[in-house]
């Protein structure tokens, strides 16, 4: 991985531990973002780091409709 994709990988990192700070207390969102984290710790290549992102924005839209209380 080069120096850009790891910069853009740690990026997506603290975006994730954002999501796990404001919905961390629900078992059901903490299982989703781990599953989220754990195919995101795999990738190595930029495209596989695009796809990531987007998914990472689903995820997010996600979240926000099935615990809109948070």
């Amino acid at each position: 991985m080069d120096a850009l994709t790891t910069k853009q990988k740690n990026k997506m990192y603290n975006e994730v531990a954002n999501l796990v700070m404001k919905y961390g207390n629900d078992k059901g969102a903490r299982c989703m973002i781990k599953a989220y984290f754990e195919k995101l710790q795999k990738v190595d290549t930029a495209s596989e780091l695009a796809c990531m992102k987007i998914v990472l924005t689903s995820l997010d839209y996600l979240l926000k409709i099935t615990f809109p209380t948070k």
